[in-house]
């Protein structure tokens, strides 16, 4: 899985709670924290094997529009999957 790189307008802080998770070339590992700053780039994240994180970003680093997307196609997932499975 990746994430493709981007600016970020305010600070984000990444918690990696499992798996593995690469960013701009390092690798990390479970408990391990990253940090961007307000007004810097990232590289992007890849994780091989994929991952749980907890994310903490300001609000200006994703449009609302963008949130409402991701919300959508979280709730389709979900009835993709209840059909799915039960």
């Amino acid at each position: 899985c990746h994430f493709p790189g981007h600016n970020h307008k305010g600070s984000e802080q990444v918690y990696l709670l499992d798996g593995d998770l690469s960013s701009d070339g390092v690798k990390l590992s479970p408990g391990d924290f990253l940090r961007a700053a307000a007004d810097t780039h990232h590289g992007g994240l890849s994780s091989e094997l994929g991952c749980h994180a907890l994310i903490i970003t300001a609000q200006q680093n994703y449009p609302a529009k963008a949130i409402h997307l991701y919300d959508r196609l979280a709730k389709s997932v979900r009835k993709v999957k209840r059909k799915i499975l039960g």
